[in-house]
């Protein structure tokens, strides 16, 4: 071999000194690779965990009192919606406010008035909530209108409104509120006990089969839902106002879900009505079936109740403190 010429060996040796500095180089480069994907992930996750949900599109259905006045009035029930429309209205918390529709009135003619234009309603969250008499009967749960008559055919049947939101999209998300039982019963329309909550619990099965649907209610088997004179309102429409005010919403991320609504009310009506009436009202929420204790809910991990089988969220209310109303005697 004469001088100064490379043997095939050291030729080969430069030639595996490249290939090794060339893989070098590779994999350096698949690591800043991930780790530039792995931040720009981090940041579109924090991004989605600040923004504020969708809000949520509420219809509230109530009912005038009757020329009868042998049957209950219904005083407290529309104070209840009147202050829940005109406080999530306040210019405070526009962000984010749920749309609310025009105040429904339930009556003969229009048993299914309250579901106008369901279905052309875009927010991915709809909430229904009633808050009038209601009652059960041989054919099932049902709820008085405000011309109420002794005739079984003018009475506006649960079963009806559960398929009326089943005709929703099966991604829409569904709460269906209901406050009913403020009476314990209705004579005069044969109604000798309100046993409204019996009649929810037997349509347990008609309210799983329709997706993402959650039924609250504002009492249970033989109880009923209270009302306050200081309040002007039942006991359950001042938790639930002031639940979607954002004192339902501990973790304070802006986030309101079913479960957080459900576990605010639940404790505070039953304190109260245990402490201002020596009685029991502890509200319902249904399906009751048992699902994880976890769901991811806008970018987030939240817990949930065991029988929050299907929660959503929608942006709590933000608006100035709100102080509650005097003590009632007990």
């Amino acid at each position: 071999m004469q001088p100064g010429m490379a043997s095939p060996l050291q030729g080969r040796q430069g030639v595996s000194a490249g290939r090794s500095a060339y893989r070098f180089r590779w994999w350096r480069f698949v690591v800043i690779a991930g780790g530039l994907i792995g931040c720009l992930a981090g940041l579109v996750w924090f991004a989605l965990w600040l923004r504020v949900p969708p809000p949520a599109h509420f219809i509230l259905v109530t009912a005038d009192d009757p020329d009868d006045w042998t049957f209950p009035h219904n005083a407290y029930g529309r104070a209840g919606v009147t202050d829940l429309t005109a406080s999530t209205n306040d210019p405070i918390s526009r962000r984010g406010t749920p749309r609310l529709d025009e105040i429904r009135k339930l009556s003969r003619g229009r048993l299914l008035g309250w579901a106008d234009k369901l279905g052309e309603i875009r927010e991915p969250t709809v909430v229904v909530c009633f808050s009038l008499h209601g009652g059960n009967d041989p054919e099932g749960p049902f709820l008085f209108p405000g011309d109420v008559s002794g005739n079984f055919a003018d009475r506006l049947r649960l079963k009806s409104v559960l398929e009326r939101l089943a005709t929703l999209p099966a991604k829409k998300h569904k709460c269906l509120i209901l406050d009913v039982t403020s009476s314990p019963a209705f004579p005069g329309q044969g109604v000798l006990h309100n046993d409204f909550a019996s009649g929810l619990l037997a349509l347990e099965s008609q309210i799983k089969g329709i997706p993402n649907l959650v039924v609250i209610a504002s009492s249970g088997i033989d109880q009923r839902s209270w009302t306050s004179p200081e309040w002007r309102r039942t006991v359950f429409g001042h938790f639930l106002r002031e639940g979607l005010h954002g004192q339902a919403d501990v973790d304070r991320d802006n986030r309101l879900t079913v479960a957080e609504l459900f576990k605010y009310l639940a404790p505070n009506v039953a304190a109260w009505s245990r402490d201002h009436r020596a009685a029991l009202q502890v509200p319902l929420m249904l399906p009751s079936a048992h699902r994880p204790p976890t769901r991811r809910c806008f970018g987030a991990i939240m817990p949930m109740a065991s029988h929050a089988s299907r929660t959503f969220c929608w942006p709590a209310i933000r608006r100035r403190p709100i102080a509650f109303g005097p003590r009632p005697l007990p």
